[in-house]
């Protein structure tokens, strides 16, 4: 794998990386603090530049191992050199005295500030090939140039590759400026974006990276982003040294299993499967270069550096009235993407013009997973801006607001938030408490509402019903189904029904059976309702065990339209019962038919039509109807014999 200095103390590992123009010496400076040269191409040995990036380590003075990755400094290799910078502690800014600042060491420079790299030291190398005077002269335009960026005061070390002047005070700057940086947090999900995948034979497939969170072991399952492929660990690589595990800020390789090397490239994410949401459009806030020059327009086309992947895209800014950002100004902005990415809120990028191999600004993801395109306006401005001021328990709530529905599941939530299960909870748990969320499962899945979108539902579903029964007042309430399909049609029907009865049981409506009705909501019980009830069941009661359909009872035509559902409300409340093919009869007669039949089965194991007639008196025709009605209620079944039925 990586060729390195062997593994030292793990605590707070860092990352340096160098940076400037190119043959200001940043290749041989690495190999006089480390002894290691990085450049590893046949190409760059012969041309004496590196157009890959190189990889190496040293032990710092205090025992702790520092990682190295020096880039390219040419201007046709400025996306490796925005890939090297992925996870960069601490930069190593290379500028010779012999020559000064010049352009990509301006480049370089913006390149850090726009990525945030959290330290900067610079190395005035090649001071054999100039005089004390000019080094001082170097020195002082150097601080200049500094004092106007993010990294004024920055530490500068006169060296010299050549013979070694210098080089034991700057590679002790390099461990004092690496223990004042707190480095990566080995906790939360593990990324690792790819910036070299190459093959060994014996070993297969291989790929290298700053592991920018969490933490990998050897024999963990892993995932490719942005295409979603599983893979196993089956070695793991720090430095050169075989490990059972890397940590966040620990350059890193990886010997893969399930995957070939022409399978891969750079630029992909190796992370926790299912933990990262790859997407066509990501929400940020911009900023362009402070340079009088240059501008980041409007639905300009332009190239995406993220991590070690670049992407084509078009920029969007969210602003009506902004046609452009330039002189350092930021703005909010949504990148409209040719291809997938799969990013986290915060993670910094750069913005390049490549048909002028500029590069135009940079920024900040808010958030890596939008729901969609934006229209530009103020209501999708405040969104974002609102989402880029919250903390995580806002970027939650204000998922659930965005959603589709006021709810998103646990596992959604995970992939886009990029969170643990225990995070998730947590969080979710602590805001629960807080009445903001409602939590439900539906098998191994848990879901998370908003309170305050839920409520609205809840009001819509309260007015509905009270309309409803206005409509209808003898119907106990509107089928469940159908408050489903007009009220929350993004629900599936288990989820829908374990809100519901969360609902019934704080009281807030009443379900009976398939219905569903106001809170306290009773069956108007008025004239109407009396004239048309006792007809049904003086009816039922005149006849007997000729058993009736509701449609064979006369009734005025002025109470028709209401038959329907007051006998509807009689099947509930199992004043009368029904039978096969519509017809029907008062519960007390079919109880008696019921325990005659119960008792004969009991004793013989069958039930015969004649026996029930003997008993009764009832009609063979009617006797069918009862045995059709045992036979779907599972009390009895057909044996081939149209007259007798046995026990289910």
């Amino acid at each position: 794998m990586e060729n390195s200095a062997p593994a030292g103390p793990e605590e707070h590992p860092i990352i340096v990386g160098t940076a400037g123009h190119i043959d200001h010496g940043k290749t041989a400076l690495i190999k006089a603090l480390t002894g290691c040269d990085t450049d590893r191409l046949e190409e760059e040995k012969r041309r004496g530049i590196t157009i890959e990036l190189g990889f190496t380590s040293f032990t710092g003075e205090d025992g702790h191992i520092i990682g190295i990755v020096d880039t390219p400094g040419h201007e046709k290799f400025v996306k490796t050199m925005a890939a090297g910078a992925v996870g960069m502690d601490l930069a190593l800014l290379v500028i010779s005295a012999a020559e000064g600042i010049m352009p990509q060491t301006r480049e370089h420079l913006s390149i850090l500030e726009l990525l945030q790299i959290p330290k900067l030291i610079v190395a005035l190398t090649k001071t054999d090939l100039a005089g004390p005077e000019q080094v001082s002269l170097r020195e002082e335009e150097i601080r200049s140039y500094l004092s106007e960026t993010a990294y004024a005061g920055a530490g500068i070390y006169p060296v010299s590759a050549k013979s070694g002047e210098g080089i034991a005070e700057l590679s002790r700057a390099i461990s004092e400026g690496g223990r004042e940086l707190r480095g990566k947090s080995p906790e939360g999900v593990f990324r690792l974006p790819i910036d070299r995948v190459f093959s060994i034979p014996g070993q297969g497939t291989i790929v290298t990276g700053t592991l920018l969170s969490g933490r990998i072991h050897s024999q963990d399952s892993a995932m490719i982003y942005p295409e979603e492929r599983l893979v196993r660990i089956r070695n793991v690589q720090v430095y050169g040294t075989d490990a059972e595990r890397a940590l966040a800020g620990e350059r890193t390789a990886l010997n893969l299993s399930g995957i070939e090397k022409q399978e891969l490239r750079r630029g992909a994410v190796l992370a926790e499967p299912h933990s990262m949401c790859p997407s066509l459009l990501l929400d940020v806030r911009i900023r362009s270069l402070n340079d009088a020059g240059r501008s980041i327009r409007h639905n300009a086309h332009l190239e995406l550096l993220l991590g070690t992947a670049h992407i084509r895209a078009k920029l969007v800014l969210l602003k009506a009235s902004l046609e452009e950002v330039r002189n350092g100004e930021s703005a909010l902005a949504q990148l409209q993407l040719e291809e997938p990415a799969a990013a986290s809120r915060g993670d910094r990028f750069i913005l390049r013009d490549e048909s002028i191999r500029e590069t135009l600004g940079g920024g900040c993801i808010i958030d890596p997973v939008p729901r969609g395109k934006h229209r530009r306006g103020r209501a999708a401005y405040l969104e974002l801006l609102e989402l880029e001021r919250g903390s995580q328990d806002a970027v939650l709530r204000e998922k659930l607001r965005r959603s589709r529905g006021g709810f998103a599941s646990f596992s959604a939530l995970k992939r886009e938030m990029q969170l643990r299960d225990s995070e998730l909870s947590e969080m979710a748990e602590a805001l629960r408490q807080k009445g903001e969320l409602r939590i439900l499962s539906s098998g191994p899945e848990r879901y998370v509402f908003s309170e305050e979108l839920l409520e609205k539902k809840l009001e819509e579903l309260e007015k509905y019903l009270s309309d409803f029964h206005k409509a209808y007042p003898y119907r106990a309430g509107e089928k469940q189904m159908v408050l489903r399909s007009r009220i929350f049609p993004e629900l599936d029907t288990k989820l829908y029904l374990l809100l519901l009865d969360a609902w019934n049981e704080e009281k807030r409506i009443w379900k009976n059976k398939d219905r569903v009705s106001a809170a306290g909501y009773r069956v108007k019980k008025d004239a109407r309702y009396t004239e048309i009830s006792n007809r049904i069941v003086n009816s039922l009661q005149k006849t007997g065990l000729s058993f009736l359909r509701i449609r064979d009872i006369s009734f005025p035509k002025e109470l028709e339209p209401w038959v329907n559902d007051v006998s509807d409300c009689l099947f509930d409340k199992k004043t009368i019962v029904k039978l096969d093919e519509e017809y029907c009869t008062l519960n007390s007669i079919y109880k008696k038919l019921l325990l005659l039949s119960e008792q004969e089965l009991s004793e013989s194991g069958k039930l015969t039509i004649d026996r029930l007639r003997d008993e009764t008196g009832i009609s063979r025709k009617n006797a069918k109807i009862f045995f059709r009605t045992l036979d779907r209620n599972h009390i009895t079944r057909y044996n081939g014999i149209e007259s007798e039925r046995e026990r289910f």
